[in-house]
């Protein structure tokens, strides 16, 4: 299956999820990603436990809605964009 897409995201309020220090939100994103039916690749961030990323064949908006379904609220991450890219050019660099 190619993966085509890579889409960044953050959860709003990790309220909700029963996480310690150890457990990040990957496991409950992949979760509701197959209970829609969706195949994906999901990596957690390290400089943030509600931070995450989805490689995925479908584009962001599906993914969004999917998650949106699973009542998982997701912060605006127009405003977290240039860390992001930022993230990213430091992989790059490694």
């Amino acid at each position: 299956m190619p993966l085509n897409y890579k889409h960044d995201f953050e959860v709003e309020d990790l309220g909700q999820f029963d996480l310690d220090q150890d457990r990040s939100i990957v496991s409950s994103i992949e979760y509701a990603l197959k209970q829609e039916g969706i195949d994906a690749i999901v990596d957690g961030h390290d400089f943030s436990q509600s931070a995450f990323t989805v490689h995925s064949d479908l584009p962001r908006a599906k993914i969004e809605k999917a998650l949106l379904e699973h009542e998982i609220p997701l912060a605006d991450t127009e405003d977290h964009e240039w860390g992001y890219r930022m993230l990213h050019k430091m992989e790059y660099l490694r």
